[in-house]
Parts: C-alpha cells; structure tokens; sequence
C-alpha cells in the first residue's frame, strides 16, 4: 500500500463518522458472515439473547459453493457501550467470519 493510501486508511479508519457523534438510540444493522454448519445460528442467538435481543436473525444468501451463510440482524441499541458488546458477542462466536 503507497504511503498516500495508507494515510487515507488511516484517517478514515480513525474517525468513521468524520466528528459526528451518534445519537442514541439508534437502529443498527449488522451483516453476518460465517461458515454454514449446524448450530451456528443457535449459538448466535443464544449469545443474543443474554443481551437481551429479541429480533430474530434473518438468513440471507448463501456463498456459490454453499461453504457459507449470511444472517442479518436489526436492533435498536440504546447506547455506544451496548453496541460494544453486541459486537463482540458477534465476533466472537464460533464459526463467525465476519460482521459489518
């Protein structure tokens, strides 16, 4: 990566919202990726649950070789913290590859 892009990267990946703050509450929506196999959509939603979300996860599309699936989850969280953790209960469950 050139020097410039790093330094774009850099300022972009360090301030998101260019100073905005978010106000809460606030309707996120998280894109999950993570590998197709049993049980997976269970653990996600039992980590869910002891956060105390209620929505379910919706599936979406699955990769052409059917190694893995997409879930989508909308939530209202309530502030920055809560949103912390919600991500990394995410993040953290086995077999999750990715949230955006």
């Amino acid at each position: 990566m050139s020097v410039v892009w790093r330094l774009i990267y850099t300022l972009i990946m360090s301030d998101p919202f260019n100073g905005e703050e978010i106000q809460f509450p606030v309707v996120c929506y998280f894109k999950i990726i993570a590998d197709n196999m049993p049980g997976v959509r269970i653990m996600l939603e039992k980590k869910l649950q002891d956060l105390g979300v209620v929505n379910p996860l919706s599936e979406g599309t699955h990769s052409s070789g059917n190694k893995y699936v997409t879930y989508n989850l909308e939530v209202k969280v309530a502030s920055k913290e809560y949103m912390a953790q919600l991500d990394h209960a995410i993040r953290t469950t086995k077999h999750v590859r990715m949230v955006l």
